[in-house]
């Protein structure tokens, strides 16, 4: 049996991959509760739960609950919605009860993505963005943060209407400025009324982050759909929004942030000493697929059916260069080269897991045109990621995970009563 911790941080998901790897057709069992506090972790949740999705056959899944009425609520949190969208076995056992609780899982399947997923019809989608709509009501949140959920097209149980428009048969992604307003909706939803300029930050930063979002999406919608093949993925996708205030009183202080994710420690100590800031605050935004990984056809490409780590690593940063696709039609290649420029502005923080790789990129204390050794090496060029482990570009094997986890946190100030 896997067993998934009550707390989790990067560290302990990394521990349930290696067992995944190891063991991939045990149950996974789910403890009563799930704490994930910090910038990062429930992201990288969903990609270990892809991930385990993609590798085991049995697909089995175990809930302890300390009450049956804690069951519904299994619906209303992507970490828990999207193993019982995958499993093929899924039992919950109740606490004080002998035997397993009897449940409809059609049901509780059915129940999450309406939840996740209440917007039908052209009507209210053609109307969605209007200044009528100012939030999404129904947008399914746990404290300081929003994940929207998304099927592939052929995983018929999905309505993504928060990223597309139009009918099943011939819908497409929304332009950018309808993702800055849904950015701003849910960044509206989810901030902290004790912070008093938060609100004219959003609008600041809204239209680079839907431009951000739109490239993400768009990247997962051409390629995390279909095996190298052509053979259809049936996962889940998504994004997902977080947000950390650093203040007295806050439950989560960005100093357990620090402590559960030590790649963001030199980049919240770099900006908590400018002069500017007051109460720092922290925004991720992270966009996930369970396709086949960011480089898989750039190495098939290049004929590497049994690519090293280096290669793989050299691959995945072609693919964040402009111009560099792997689809061969000239003029692509944009996306995510504009998004790591928007987040380079930002003097923000990129966080890439992909195939065998944990990459990231402090844009703060490592920023475009400046070099990691004193200038002794030239000029640090933004498509460059550091290897979550050596700290270079020297990169090291990581446990393999599904798809792809491209994280961006920007840094914000706020000022509060």
């Amino acid at each position: 049996m896997i067993s998934v911790p009550q707390k989790l941080n990067l560290k302990s998901i990394d521990a349930l991959l290696q067992q995944v790897q190891i063991k991939p057709d045990d149950v996974l069992s789910f403890p009563s509760e799930l704490e994930l506090r910090s910038i990062l972790t429930t992201s990288a949740f969903n990609q270990f739960l892809l991930t385990w999705a993609g590798l085991s056959q049995r697909r089995e899944v175990q809930f302890n609950l300390a009450s049956p009425e804690h069951i519904p609520f299994l619906a209303r949190s992507a970490e828990t919605l999207i193993p019982l969208l995958l499993a093929k076995v899924a039992s919950f056992q109740v606490a004080n009860l002998p035997s397993e609780h009897s449940v409809d899982v059609s049901l509780l399947r059915r129940q999450g993505l309406e939840l996740f997923a209440p917007i039908k019809g052209v009507a209210v989608q053609q109307s969605l963005f209007g200044p009528d709509e100012p939030t999404f009501p129904g947008i399914p949140r746990r404290g300081p943060k929003v994940q929207l959920l998304m099927s592939d097209s052929d995983f018929r149980h999905g309505s993504p209407h928060w990223f597309y428009c139009g009918l099943q048969e011939n819908r497409k992604l929304r332009d950018a400025n309808d993702l800055a307003s849904l950015v701003r909706s849910v960044l509206g939803l989810i901030r902290d009324n004790s912070v008093k300029k938060f609100g004219a930050w959003v609008d600041g930063i809204a239209e680079p982050l839907g431009n951000m979002l739109y490239e993400l999406l768009d990247n997962t919608d051409k390629w995390g759909k279909q095996t190298i093949l052509g053979e259809p993925v049936k996962s889940i996708r998504g994004a997902l929004f977080d947000i950390k205030f650093d203040y007295p009183g806050n439950k989560t202080r960005l100093s357990d942030v620090a402590s559960d994710v030590p790649l963001l420690n030199d980049f919240i100590a770099f900006h908590s000493r400018q002069s500017e800031t007051r109460n720092l605050g922290l925004l991720e935004m992270t966009v996930f697929d369970g396709g086949i990984g960011l480089a898989a056809r750039e190495l098939e490409r290049r004929g590497k059916r049994a690519p090293s780590v280096q290669e793989e690593y050299d691959a995945t940063l072609d693919c964040l260069k402009k111009w560099g696709t792997t689809s061969g039609q000239v003029g692509r290649g944009l996306g995510l080269d504009q998004v790591l420029d928007l987040t380079a502005q930002q003097k923000g923080f990129v966080y890439l897991r992909t195939g065998r790789l944990v990459l990231y990129r402090d844009f703060a204390n490592h920023q475009v045109g400046q070099s990691v050794d004193g200038g002794k090496s030239g000029v640090f060029e933004r498509h460059v990621l550091h290897d979550g482990c050596t700290h270079t570009i020297v990169p090291s094997e990581r446990n393999q995970v599904k798809g792809t986890l491209f994280s961006v946190v920007l840094p914000f100030s706020a000022s509060t009563p």
